[in-house]
């Protein structure tokens, strides 16, 4: 018997293979500064180009013209089979997604200055689990005025309602639906560079807003609002040119988060961060960056402080032209999403290779790291995931991607939150207009 539940699964499955969307749009990211707006002269990094960087003239579709922009509308659609939907250890569930995701950036192509806009939905619906599904959006701008050679500013601005995954550290298995939030961010930098020093500082605002959330089991309103908050940065870099391929710099950074209302004001803190590094740029062998630091982030109230070593940086290595390899690291302090804790020290590492086995296919493989030590209470989340991915090109408009995807994370300590694996596996569709 044909139900109106099996048409319902039946034309989703069929919409995401057939108006499912590109493996590279140029990503629409939120609207952030650019570090390397104004990297010239000494400065300049660009010897060097990435698998995923080269050119393909043959497979890439040009952008329409629409008066002083570029405009790329893309439609991507994928099809995920997940065998563990709310990464529990326990009462797994398995379920069939799918997603479809317009997208659309705009571009403009002034001779001076820079105006970029992007836009993006994710539409995911779950087949067997509808509390799962949600409808994620995220619209925002850039714009960049050129003032002399290697100097400028730049702001932009970005909203987002979206969804927090069920594999966030942290996140609840216990509740009715994923939490979901609504966020905004404002941002305005400089940047100038002189004979062989370059002086950059950014500020920027972002706002973030949880919905309620429900008991799984008992219906009961579970209060995200401890998690609200106002967070205010102010950064400054000063880089010195050593060669035409390496610079040092020193980094510092101030933060103000202030939790929204009464419950989450007593997570209010303030913080800094200060590290020094190298950029550097070795023709035809690898280029990147990475820095060390220190970090502190110091709560008002009874919650305990986070301090400890900063890092961050991403390193490319290329041993051949068809092969790229990539690692990166990130060490700092995140606000916590359980009750009795007010933020934990997270550590994160990530090593992709990217083969070009033929000009239109692409195979990825990535192992991923991540270690979050919660302070004040005794939690400590381990993390790994590897991936192994097939991007396909059609033609100018059409690409097929495949991937398999693994997550395992192990909690410990007394006030251990969950230990599960997920794995899944995703087939997508390109469209690019």
């Amino acid at each position: 018997m044909v139900t109106a539940a099996s048409c319902k699964k039946a034309w989703l499955a069929a919409a995401a293979l057939v108006g499912v969307a590109a493996p590279s749009l140029a990503s629409a990211q939120v609207a952030a500064f650019d570090e390397t707006a104004y990297r010239e002269g000494l400065f300049s990094r660009q010897r060097n180009v990435s698998v995923r960087q080269r050119p393909r003239p043959e497979f890439s579709r040009v952008p329409k013209a629409v008066g002083g922009f570029m405009v790329s509308p893309t439609l991507t659609g994928e099809l995920e089979f997940n065998d563990n939907i709310y990464a529990t250890n326990a009462n797994v569930v398995d379920d069939t997604i799918v997603r479809i995701q317009p997208s659309i950036v705009a571009r403009s192509n002034w001779g001076r200055h820079a105006l970029n806009g992007f836009a993006r939905a994710n539409v995911a619906e779950y087949l067997d689990n509808d509390q799962e599904s949600a409808t994620d959006w995220i619209a925002g701008a850039t714009a960049r005025y050129d003032i002399l050679r290697g100097a400028g500013v730049q702001a932009g601005a970005s909203y987002e309602k979206t969804t927090e995954s069920r594999t966030s550290s942290g996140a609840r298995s216990d509740l009715s639906g994923p939490n979901r939030f609504e966020s905004a961010r404002v941002f305005v930098g400089a940047s100038q560079a002189f004979a062989r020093l370059r002086l950059s500082g950014q500020a920027n605002y972002r706002t973030q807003r949880f919905d309620d959330n429900r008991d799984r089991t008992t219906g009961a309103v579970v209060s995200q609002g401890f998690r609200d908050r106002d967070i205010y940065v102010a950064a400054g870099r000063a880089e010195y040119a050593v060669s035409p391929d390496t610079s040092v710099f020193f980094t510092a950074a101030a933060n103000k988060r202030d939790g929204a209302g009464a419950l989450a004001a007593q997570r209010d803190s303030t913080g800094y961060d200060v590290g020094v590094g190298a950029n550097f740029d070795l023709g035809g062998l690898a280029r990147g960056e990475f820095s060390i630091g220190y970090l502190d982030q110091d709560y008002d109230n009874q919650f305990s402080s986070v301090n400890g070593l900063s890092a961050r940086g991403q390193i490319e290595y290329f041993p051949t032209q068809l092969i790229s390899v990539t690692a990166s690291v990130e060490r700092g302090v995140e606000d916590s999403p359980v009750t009795d804790a007010a933020g934990f020290l997270s550590t994160s590492a990530l090593l992709q290779v990217d083969y070009e086995l033929l000009r239109n296919l692409i195979i990825t493989g990535s192992a991923s790291w991540g270690d979050d030590d919660y302070a004040g209470i005794q939690r400590q989340d381990k993390r790994w995931g590897a991936a192994l991915a097939a991007n396909y090109l059609l033609s100018r408009t059409i690409g097929l991607n495949l991937r398999y995807q693994h997550y395992d994370q192990e909690s410990e300590g007394a006030n251990a939150g969950r230990s599960y694996d997920v794995n899944s596996v995703v087939l997508g569709l390109s469209y690019r207009f």
